[in-house]
């Protein structure tokens, strides 16, 4: 896409989605140290990611939007999933498509600044689910594929059948090993939506098993629930970026939002 394609798109999103699109920009609000959600004044990380992922290798974690449960972007971040090609569901695509093309456009040098080449890319699959399932046949993979194109290799997740609890379960996720798989050393996941961060954690250990040596998780949205008191805080600073279509393009891999020097 050419430079001025890129600003026309750019406008257009503005322009129909920069009421709901707020970057995951905690700023002065207190926020978990890992995962920008709701920690409580007194609290360094919030209760999921409190110690529960183990002590071996982390991922880095790159989150592009918040989305407040019942607000437009949180449904979206659902509706998308849909089958059929209702308006709403079309434009959800559209709305998602959009959020990974700029993250990638404007900030994939940022995260190979801080972390090197990337190899490869995956979806995070549900595990939500009861029965088997495979990343590459996940919604969001069709969407990613039409964003980054021939430019990496996707590679597939697939999923043993399990109880479909939101909880960290790696032992679930595969690799299916190809030629790309296995040259892969640096992985960028890629995931809908974090609440726990269970899926995406799961999958990066499943990842770092099989002996891929870096892992790096882009989360579309970080949900927050408005329902929750600690979260007050958090709710109030996504309604006060609302309609700032520069935090629109902030960076996702810093908390700051400012992109990190390029080397």
């Amino acid at each position: 896409m050419t430079a001025d394609r890129q600003a026309d798109y750019r406008r257009a999103l503005e322009s129909t989605y920069g009421s709901v699109l707020t970057r995951a920009l905690p700023g002065p609000v207190h926020a978990c140290a890992t995962c920008r959600g709701a920690a409580g004044n007194d609290y360094k990380f919030c209760p999921a990611c409190n110690g529960r992922y183990g002590q071996g290798k982390t991922p880095r974690l790159g989150f592009c939007l918040y989305a407040v449960k019942g607000a437009q972007l949180y449904r979206s971040l659902f509706a998308y999933k849909e089958s059929g090609e209702a308006r709403y569901v079309q434009d959800a695509r559209q709305l998602i498509r959009g959020v990974l093309y700029f993250a990638f456009a404007d900030h994939y040098r940022c995260l190979e600044a801080q972390e090197g080449s990337v190899d490869a890319w995956c979806i995070v699959p549900s595990l939500r689910s009861t029965v088997n399932t495979k990343s590459v046949d996940h919604a969001l993979s069709r969407i990613a594929s039409s964003v980054i194109g021939d430019r990496l290799p996707e590679l597939n997740l697939w999923t043993t059948p399990g109880e479909g609890k939101r909880v960290y379960q790696p032992e679930r996720l595969h690799l299916v090993h190809t030629p790309d798989a296995d040259r892969a050393r640096h992985v960028l996941l890629i995931e809908d939506t974090w609440v726990t961060g269970s899926n995406a954690r799961s999958a990066a250990e499943a990842l770092f098993r099989e002996g891929i040596e870096k892992v790096s998780i882009l989360t579309i949205a970080r949900l927050v629930d408005s329902g929750y008191a600690p979260a007050q805080p958090l709710v109030d600073r996504i309604r006060d970026l609302a309609n700032t279509p520069d935090s629109m393009w902030a960076c996702p891999w810093t908390r700051s939002g400012n992109c990190p020097t390029i080397r």
